[in-house]
């Protein structure tokens, strides 16, 4: 009996073994299960901001930044700020001075003009888009006290060419031309003459833009457009008549018209009225010569100035 008893002792400590740790782990398994789902929870998260990040870096590479043009001219600055996001404000100041605002009115392109004060200056320009973002540009500019002057550009047509002239009171920096399809031209201004600069341009029939721009040592700028025909010379033909010889038929033609010709045989003067242009594109004249040598000379004048002179001898 006291060994079934103690027997049966020992299962009944050996059940309670058994159930007494059970509570223990259920509360570990429900502390592991929260632990799980707040790592996940922190991990989606983690995911939502690194996704928020990118977002904003790539809307900051796709934003449209505005455009400053400037264009410097005596002692002010001509500003053009260019947004396909419409322009709210912009916003300038020279150095430190109190800034001025000027209205875009949501406007795609707004052109502002600003003075340079003299002496050694920066220039700061906030832009404002139509969507409230901001850009910032810094420009530095030089205004010589006393020239504000901008240099003077004179064209001149010197046979089939044209003669560029640019003068200054002062000094001149450089001087750029481009006529029509051709490359620029740059012409700098020398020690020996720095106020004026001077280039000739060779011009083929035909019409195109020539534009000039000088500079000077102030940076004050001179521009000029003019469009240019080239200048054409009339042609002359002289020649013996077929019906009879002692006769030579001259004819000058020149698709602009013709002003004036005059002609010499052995040294005897022909001509048009010179106070009286021709106002037409040919002449012919037929004129009998003397038996032996003739000499015989031609200048052919059209609405332009070109001349053509032809000189030959005739023996008849």
């Amino acid at each position: 009996m006291n060994q079934i008893l103690m027997v049966n002792n020992n299962s009944n400590n050996k059940k309670k073994e058994k159930k007494a740790p059970s509570g223990p782990i259920e509360i570990s398994s429900i502390v592991r299960f929260f632990a799980i789902a707040i790592l996940l929870f922190g991990l989606v998260l983690s995911g939502s901001g690194t996704y928020a990040m990118i977002r904003e870096n790539e809307e900051s590479k796709n934003s449209v930044i505005p455009d400053v043009l400037t264009q410097r001219s005596g002692n002010s600055i001509n500003i053009t700020v260019i947004s396909s996001k419409g322009i709210r404000t912009i916003t300038y100041n020279w150095n430190e001075s109190s800034p001025t605002v000027t209205q875009g009115r949501n406007s795609t392109e707004v052109e502002l003009t600003v003075t340079i004060p003299s002496g050694n200056n920066q220039l700061n320009l906030s832009v404002v888009d139509s969507e409230g973002k901001l850009t910032k540009y810094t420009s530095n500019y030089i205004q010589a006290e006393g020239d504000v002057t901008e240099p003077v550009i004179e064209l001149e047509v010197v046979n089939s060419n044209i003669k560029i002239i640019v003068t200054d009171d002062t000094a001149l920096d450089y001087m750029v031309y481009k006529f029509g399809d051709e490359d620029e031209v740059t012409v700098q201004a020398t020690e020996d003459n720095p106020t004026k600069i001077e280039a000739t341009i060779p011009v083929s029939q035909g019409q195109a833009t020539l534009r000039v721009e000088a500079v000077d040592k102030a940076q004050n700028v001179a521009t000029k457009e003019q469009e240019v025909k080239g200048a054409t010379k009339p042609i002359v033909e002289v020649t013996p008549d077929t019906a009879d010889p002692s006769y030579l038929i001259i004819k000058a033609t020149d698709a602009e018209g013709l002003r004036m010709v005059s002609f010499y045989i052995n040294g005897q003067e022909y001509s048009t009225d010179p106070n009286t242009s021709l106002g037409t594109t040919s002449f012919e004249y037929r004129i009998q010569v003397q038996p032996g040598e003739n000499n015989v000379t031609v200048h052919a004048y059209n609405i332009n100035e070109q001349v053509t002179e032809f000189i030959g001898i005739y023996n008849y």
